[in-house]
């Protein structure tokens, strides 16, 4: 019984750190994705960007598209 609570205890331990792990590349990866000519691809990408905060998205919103002319 005591082996299973110590097993329980470190399984927190590895999981709880991953729920608020945020990779550090997403947000440059959808810069990338939104050139993309599919108009419902763009759509989801813009409700990703809705769990970012401003100062965040504001760059990305603001500035021109590289591809596009």
């Amino acid at each position: 019984m005591q082996m299973r609570r110590v097993w329980a205890v470190l399984l927190m331990c590895v999981l709880l750190p991953s729920y608020g792990f945020e990779w550090q590349g997403r947000l440059s990866h959808i810069t990338r994705e939104f050139d993309s000519a599919d108009a419902s691809r763009r759509r989801d990408l813009l409700r990703m960007l809705t769990g970012y905060g401003a100062d965040e998205v504001r760059a990305l919103l603001l500035t021109p598209s590289r591809t596009r002319t």
